[in-house]
Order: C-alpha cells, then sequence, then structure tokens
C-alpha cells in the first residue's frame, strides 16, 4: 500500500510540475506576444483613425479582440498556478475558478460555501482543488455540460466537496481522455485519505463528492 501510494503521490507531483511549467510559459511566452500584437493594432487604429478611413473600426475590434485573449490567457495561468492556494484560500480560488470558467468557456458554473473555514493541510488543499479542475475540464470537453455547481462545506471533523454538472458523465473506458481524468482524481484523493464517489444524475449529469475526514 505505501509503495503504491508513493507511486501515486509521484505521478502526481509530475503533473503539478507540469502544470506550473505550462501556466508560466503562457504567461511568458503566448501573453507577451498577444500583449505585444495589442500594442500593434493599438497604433494602428489610431493612425487609421487620425486619417478618417474606414478601416480603423477593423483594428479597434481586432485590439478588442487581441485584449480579450489576453484576459484569457491570464485567466487560464493563475487556474493552472493559482497563488493564493494555500490554507486560506481554497475558498478564494474555487471561485476564481468559478469565474474565470464562466468567462471563458461560455457555461454556467458556480461555488457555493455557506460557511468561512480553513483546511490546515497544504495538500489537502491543492488535491482538493486539482479535482474540481478536473472534475470542470471533463464535465465541458467530454460530457458537453452546459451547468456545473461547486459546493464546499464543512463535516466536522472534515470537509465535503461536492461537483454536479448536467454534462452526458464519465467514459467507462479508463483509456479514454475521461477516463484517465477520473484516475487522476482518484489518485489524488487516495494521496490525502480523501473518499471519491461518483454517481449519475436522474436525468443527465455527474456528481463527484469528495469527503475528507
Amino acid at each position: 500500500m505505501s509503495c503504491e501510494l508513493s507511486f501515486t503521490q509521484q505521478i502526481i507531483e509530475i503533473a503539478e510540475r507540469e502544470q506550473r511549467r505550462i501556466g508560466q510559459d503562457l504567461h511568458d511566452s503566448l501573453g507577451q506576444i498577444l500583449t505585444g500584437i495589442g500594442f500593434i493594432s493599438k497604433m494602428l487604429e489610431q493612425k487609421l483613425t487620425a486619417k478618417s478611413l474606414p478601416e480603423a473600426e477593423q483594428a479597434a475590434e481586432i485590439t478588442r479582440l487581441v485584449r480579450e485573449a489576453v484576459d484569457q490567457t491570464r485567466s487560464l495561468v493563475k487556474a493552472l498556478n493559482p497563488v493564493r492556494l494555500n490554507e486560506d484560500g481554497l475558498i478564494f480560488s474555487l471561485e476564481e475558478l468559478a469565474f474565470n470558467t464562466k468567462r471563458i468557456f461560455g457555461v454556467t458554473c458556480d461555488f457555493n460555501c455557506e460557511e468561512h473555514f480553513h483546511i490546515k493541510d497544504e495538500s489537502t488543499v491543492k488535491n482538493l482543488y486539482r479535482i474540481v479542475q478536473e472534475a470542470i475540464n471533463n464535465a465541458i470537453r467530454h460530457g458537453g455540460a452546459k451547468n456545473i455547481l461547486i459546493r464546499l462545506a464543512s463535516s466536522n471533523p472534515g470537509v465535503t466537496l461536492t461537483i454536479q454538472d448536467d454534462g452526458s458523465g464519465f467514459s467507462d473506458n479508463p483509456e479514454g481522455n475521461s477516463g484517465q481524468g477520473l484516475k487522476i482524481m482518484k489518485c489524488r484523493a487516495k494521496t490525502i485519505g480523501a473518499s471519491l464517489d461518483i454517481q449519475h444524475v436522474p436525468g443527465g449529469g455527474t456528481m463527484i463528492t469528495c469527503s475528507v475526514y
């Protein structure tokens, strides 16, 4: 059991490093390139406007779209490596994740937490956050969900995290993208000694419950 858990932790640590690397690459390369394009398009817009040319309107639209792409890139960077992901920041980070999911993917994603509380173990905080990320990713990309609800509640002596969506659910194929996502979530739950329950919701959708004691 200890060897299996050690191997699981190694896999998760590798995944964490890869997410941080991707986030840094997005910030350093794509983010800077888009910022440069935005600067150039804004100057072009100003020159065309000064000459009263009709193409100024198109340049303004390019500037707007580039600015939106920059904002979405920043949101992705924050999601991949949230700076406040510690014992005090899980609630804030999940609120931000729900907000960015709405903005980037155009779906309804709400976060509900009736009371403010702290989770002292940093590993628990990080893995709970990543479980939500994986559940959202699966719900949207593989399940076609349009509505997602994230709930976090204290359940003395632990916490219960629930993610419910109206998508098509997880694939039973362990080699598929959906099956791999499920495997990753189970690994994360096992690492923090949590239980992970996945149920199909009557009428369509999936409800994932992760309980930490």
